[in-house]
C-alpha cells in the first residue's frame, strides 16, 4: 500500500527546517506508525547542517532502526525508551546514544539529579534480558498484523505500521467510532484535526483485549 504523501518525509525536509539548528524526527512515527526509509533518513542527516535527533521509542517493533547512524553521521542523536518494548512505562526511563562530543554538550544542560538507583538497576536488568524483549515484540507484531487484517475486512483503511499501534480510518466518521467504542468500555486515541481527524490510533494489547476491540468494532460499523 502506498503511503499518503502527507505522512511521508518531504525530500526537501532539511531545507524546510532552516534556520533551525535541531531537527527532531520520530521513526517510527506517532500516531501514523510509519517508518521513513533509511535512505531518506541518511539524506536528511547529510543535508541538515545542525543536529538530527531521531526518536526511536517504537523501533523494536520495526524491521530496522537508525542506531548505526550514530557511527556514520557526526550530527545524530538516537533516543530510546524502556516504556514500550520492555514493558516498563512505570519507571519513566529514556536514554540517548550519540558521539562523545554531543553527549558532553547534553550533559551541560542535564538536571543536577541523576536517574535514581532503583530505576537504573531495573533498566540494566531489562536491557540484559533481550529474550523477553524479543518475544514481547514478536507477539505484538503478530497481533498487530492479525488486527490489521480483521479491520481491513470490516472496511477500515489501515496504514502500514512499524510500531505497537495501528492508525486506521473507520468506514464511519472517526469521532463517532471513537465515542461508540467508549460506550463498549474500550479506549483508543483520537486526534481531531485536518490531517488526523478521520482516523483513530489503536494500541495493540493482549490477544483477549484485541478480540474484545474487534467484536465491538464489528458491532459498531455493521450494526
Amino acid at each position: 500500500m502506498a503511503l499518503d504523501p502527507q505522512f511521508q518525509l518531504p525530500p526537501d525536509a532539511a531545507e524546510r527546517a532552516l534556520p533551525a539548528r535541531l531537527f527532531f524526527v520520530a521513526r517510527p512515527n506517532a500516531p501514523t506508525g510509519n517508518a521513513y526509509p533509511l535512505e531518506k533518513m541518511h539524506r536528511l542527516c547529510r543535508e541538515f547542517p545542525g543536529i538530527v535527533w531521531i526518536d526511536e521509542a517504537y523501533a523494536d517493533f520495526a524491521t530496522d532502526n537508525c542506531l548505526d547512524f550514530v557511527r556514520e553521521h557526526e550530527n545524530v542523536v538516537v533516543s530510546r525508551t524502556l516504556s514500550k518494548s520492555y514493558s516498563l512505562a512505570g519507571i519513566r526511563l529514556g536514554f540517548a546514544l550519540a558521539r562523545p562530543e554531543l553527549i558532553r554538550e547534553m550533559l551541560k544542560v542535564k538536571d543536577s539529579y541523576n536517574v535514581n538507583m532503583l530505576t537504573q538497576l531495573l533498566a540494566v536488568a531489562a536491557l540484559e534480558d533481550q529474550a523477553y524483549m524479543i518475544e514481547t515484540t514478536r507477539r505484538v507484531r503478530n497481533t498487530r498484523d492479525r488486527v490489521r487484517t480483521r479491520l481491513e475486512g470490516l472496511g477500515f483503511d489501515v496504514l502500514p505500521s512499524a510500531a505497537n499501534f495501528l492508525f486506521a480510518r473507520p468506514p464511519i466518521p472517526a469521532a463517532a467510532f471513537f465515542h461508540a467504542l467508549r460506550e463498549h468500555g474500550i479506549l483508543v486515541r483520537y486526534f481531531p484535526g485536518e490531517r488526523t481527524g478521520d482516523r483513530v490510533r489503536i494500541t495493540i494489547g493482549l490477544e483477549q483485549e484485541m478480540d474484545a476491540f474487534l467484536t465491538a468494532a464489528q458491532i459498531i460499523v455493521r450494526g
